[in-house]
């Protein structure tokens, strides 16, 4: 084996590697999850923000990893078959040398370095983007020319002529249920995704903090009245009333207020954030959109007067897709009790679709949302200790009230019911 032939074995092999790294390339930088992306910004800005830059345009980046992918393989090929030609009087060993080029390229420049950049891509994107991002910076004026005058050209010619109808929330709910039938998603995701898709059905009203149960204080109130207040249901923001405790003058961030270092000294009006107001029939799409925009979690509802409606935070949008989100020394809200057989105690506030989960029978075709409120939809009237509704087998009756407020119910279950 003379030099030449040792100098194109080299090249070859410089060639390979090259081929390797497009390929993983490829595969890493077009399978970075969003939390992929975090990690690597984590442990090196630099490179979390060179990373982003080239993601920004996917179309560039992907013409950048062909062409090179391509420019290192046709280079290969070519001296491989120049090594081959070195070898022509022996056409044995020239079949071999043939052989061994596809294959090389085909294990060592494809398939293992996929599947390494699949199982490393973290790790390995932190190595390969800096290169990668000098490449594609440096064949700027080839690929802009591929993109305009070949690329760009083609996508037109081969995209369809009309987007593709968007489907249905029907046909999207019916996707969701042949999936969870066909083991594509657990019980748990298909909860979740059902729960997304009626997001778009609800309102403010259906997930906000009624005014009845919102927790406010005066302006002037200390900050022992505030730690009282909340130190049960440790809220993130507590509605401020002014002088003349009606009107809402700001909303309390209760974090800050309480950790102020100067302690009963901490002036109230120190900590107020402007309230911010949103209509009670307005969608929760809209509701995230304006939280996005404003960069708040917390907004206040009014009715169509310009009333007090209730309080909404960007937990109790999360609650309707994921549950109750249960806070560390947060009480929990009361269960269902069973006081004897077929005799049990619910709280006023029991959602009606938990008291259909819980004791069965027909779901009820009515505007109010719990067992409270289907009192007063029944009465027409805020209902007096000892009234009594019948629901399906169960009969209901008030058994306390404070401050205009249904606390407990005593369900005492018929036949047909379930205990």
């Amino acid at each position: 084996m003379g030099t030449i032939e040792l100098i194109l074995m080299t090249l070859m092999l410089v060639l390979l590697v090259g081929s390797g790294f497009f390929s993983a390339g490829e595969t890493i930088l077009f399978g970075l999850s969003q939390t992929d992306r975090i990690g690597i910004a984590k442990r090196s800005q630099l490179t979390g923000r060179v990373l982003e830059s080239l993601l920004e345009d996917p179309r560039s980046l992907l013409i950048t990893v062909l062409l090179g992918n391509m420019t290192v393989n046709t280079a290969y090929f070519v001296l491989g078959s120049a090594l081959s030609m070195r070898f022509s009087q022996n056409v044995l060993l020239a079949g071999v040398i043939g052989f061994s080029t596809v294959l090389c390229i085909v294990i060592l420049g494809e398939v293992i370095p996929k599947v390494v950049a699949t199982s490393l891509r973290v790790r390995l994107a932190v190595l390969m983007v800096p290169p990668f991002f000098a490449i594609h910076r440096a064949i700027t004026p080839i690929r802009v020319f591929l993109n305009y005058a070949v690329v760009s050209p083609l996508s037109r010619l081969t995209a369809p002529s009309a987007a593709p109808p968007e489907l249905s929330p029907q046909e999207l709910d019916a996707l969701i249920e042949l999936s969870d039938r066909e083991g594509v998603i657990n019980a748990n995701e298909f909860e979740i995704l059902r729960e997304v898709l009626r997001i778009r059905d609800l309102r403010v009203s259906d997930v906000m903090v009624p005014r009845v149960d919102m927790l406010g204080v005066s302006i002037g109130c200390s900050r022992n009245d505030v730690l009282k207040l909340v130190s049960r249901t440790r809220p993130s923001h507590v509605a401020v009333r002014g002088e003349d405790g009606e009107s809402v003058i700001g909303l309390l961030s209760v974090r800050e207020f309480l950790l102020d270092p100067r302690g009963e000294h901490a002036p109230i009006r120190g900590h107020l954030e402007p309230p911010r107001f949103v209509p009670e029939l307005a969608s929760v799409e809209a509701l995230l959109e304006h939280f996005r925009q404003s960069g708040t979690s917390t907004a206040i509802a009014v009715n169509e007067f310009g009333g007090i409606a209730g309080l909404v935070e960007l937990e109790d949008l999360v609650e309707e897709i994921v549950g109750d989100i249960q806070v560390m020394g947060e009480d929990e809200s009361p269960r269902p009790e069973r006081l004897s057989e077929g005799v049990w105690r619910v709280a006023g506030g029991m959602d009606l679709d938990e008291w259909h989960a819980q004791f069965g029978g027909e779901l009820l075709d009515v505007k109010v949302r719990t067992v409270g409120g289907l009192f007063l939809d029944r009465f027409g009237r805020m209902p007096s200790e000892g009234d009594v509704v019948q629901l399906g087998n169960a009969s209901c009756e008030v058994e306390h009230i404070n401050e205009n407020r249904i606390i407990s119910v005593l369900v005492t279950l018929g036949p047909g019911s379930i205990d």
